[in-house]
């Protein structure tokens, strides 16, 4: 690398040069086919896990390692359950985590290969029961109107507990069974970190 005489053009290309080499050759050491999209590439690494296709997706980037997180848009957990909400691909790594919820809590199916959860005609009832309780009460249709935060709903024996966890606000009640009924709520405003 010359230096002199348009020092600093020969400077910033070696320099440009030198990162596009560390670059390539890191690149060579991903298994990242450049003709699908992340989604695409952490699906088929999945397989044969289905990921539902209302799945919401997000994307992070950190130390060279893309992440593709899937969670389940509507957490609700049915009685004596256990499933996966969510899901997220290390792809150059090949790493998987995940995260299982269960009702009744520590409830283990037994299963293997537990599924990423998807409601069943059944459970979407009872989601849509407890959606119209709260949105006539609370004022809140989180059906219509998505949180800001994570909306999780676990079935237990004659009653519905609601947890709503979001940047600023934990909310939890629970919805009784038939009546529709509100009780124990509580709610607890959150501290933004400085």
């Amino acid at each position: 690398m010359q230096i002199s005489g348009g020092g600093r053009h020969t400077l910033s290309t070696g320099i440009a040069l030198l990162l596009l080499l560390c670059v390539g050759v890191y690149a060579q050491d991903v298994r990242i086919d450049p003709n699908k999209t992340y989604v695409q590439e952490a699906r088929e690494r999945l397989a044969p896990q289905r990921i539902p296709a209302d799945a919401d997706v997000t994307l992070s980037f950190s130390e060279g390692v893309t992440y593709v997180t899937f969670s389940s848009p509507v957490r609700f957990v049915p009685w004596m359950s256990e499933a996966y909400y969510d899901i997220t691909v290390g792809l150059e790594t090949d790493t998987i985590y995940s995260q299982s919820l269960a009702s009744p809590e520590g409830y283990q199916s037994g299963c293997v290969e537990l599924p990423f959860y998807t409601p069943s005609n059944k459970d979407w009832v009872k989601i849509r029961f407890v959606a119209g309780v709260v949105a006539e009460a609370l004022d809140f249709d989180f059906l219509k109107e998505p949180p800001d935060g994570r909306l999780t709903i676990y079935e237990r024996e004659g009653f519905y507990q609601v947890e709503l966890v979001s940047q600023y606000q934990e909310s939890r009640y629970k919805v009784e069974k038939g009546s529709g009924r509100i009780y124990d709520e509580g709610h607890v405003h959150l501290v933004p970190d400085p």
